[in-house]
């Protein structure tokens, strides 16, 4: 939601996220287009030369591809750059990039076998792609006191869900929002008559809130045209009566469940998981 509604002010903007679905290419976007095989060729080059430079430096799978990743976007003269921190986030390859905001969604149990259990350890963990001094965004409203408490201990300014920064829907139309940010000298915005992205909202309002701390000024027309076109492959995605999500822990097992509709009467609903 972030790349779509920057793309929408006009900027030019880059992604890395992973995994891929189909193709390893789906990891690196510019400008909307995923990175063609030359260009990804090209950033693993220069990635094994460098490892091979002196003494030679052991990089697993997902190091190699990140350092090749970023290499593709700082190619590609980009406004915004907008990078994935995985897994627990501070040990995360990607986090070797000191962002100028920050955004944590939901704390949950995943990963369990590399996280553990512990939600507050898990969001201390979350906590470390947050940098001192930079704006860190918090986009729910359940996030474990760790979270805060690490960005207290940076010195990092909070935006945080329910508070700097919501969203309700409008009483008369249940397909319409408003969302209410809140700029960087505290100056308050508002935007109304948004369309549900078919995504989560609370992540639409944290995404609009991090495109504003980034130095992005929202326009109305161009917000809801990026929200009412917005697409993310696997996660609420309709194919005819079908609804493909690789939700795989059980926060995204329930917000799959509360939005499908419901049964046709007499009907029945067919799951299927793969495990």
């Amino acid at each position: 939601m972030i790349e779509s509604v920057a793309r929408a002010h006009g900027q030019r903007v880059g992604t890395y996220t992973s995994p891929h679905l189909l193709r390893y290419n789906e990891r690196v976007k510019i400008d909307g287009q995923e990175a063609d095989d030359q260009l990804l060729i090209k950033g693993f080059e220069h990635v094994e030369r460098a490892r091979l430079q002196d003494a030679e430096i052991s990089l697993t799978y997902f190091e190699a591809g990140t350092l090749c990743g970023l290499w593709c976007l700082s190619q590609a003269e980009l406004d915004i750059a907008v990078l994935e921190v995985g897994l627990g986030g501070r040990l995360d390859a990607v986090n070797i990039i000191d962002a100028d905001v920050a955004i944590v969604t939901t704390i949950a149990q995943d990963h369990a076998n590399f996280l553990g259990t512990d939600l507050a350890q898990i969001g201390r963990e979350k906590a470390g792609i947050f940098r001192s001094g930079k704006p860190a965004v918090l986009g729910s409203q359940t996030l474990p006191a760790s979270v805060a408490e690490y960005a207290q201990t940076l010195a990092a300014p909070t935006w945080v869900l329910g508070q700097q920064f919501s969203h309700h829907m409008k009483s008369n139309e249940r397909s319409k929002w408003c969302w209410q940010g809140q700029q960087a000298n505290g100056e308050h915005i508002v935007i109304d008559d948004l369309p549900d992205p078919g995504l989560p909202i609370d992540n639409a309002a944290t995404a609009l809130q991090a495109l504003v701390l980034a130095g992005l000024a929202l326009e109305k027309a161009a917000v809801q045209t990026a929200l009412s076109t917005v697409q993310l492959a696997g996660r609420m995605q309709w194919i005819g009566p079908w609804c493909l999500d690789v939700g795989h822990n059980p926060h995204a097992a329930e917000y799959v469940a509360h939005h499908l509709p419901l049964a046709p009467q007499g009907g029945r609903q067919w799951g299927l998981s793969a495990c």
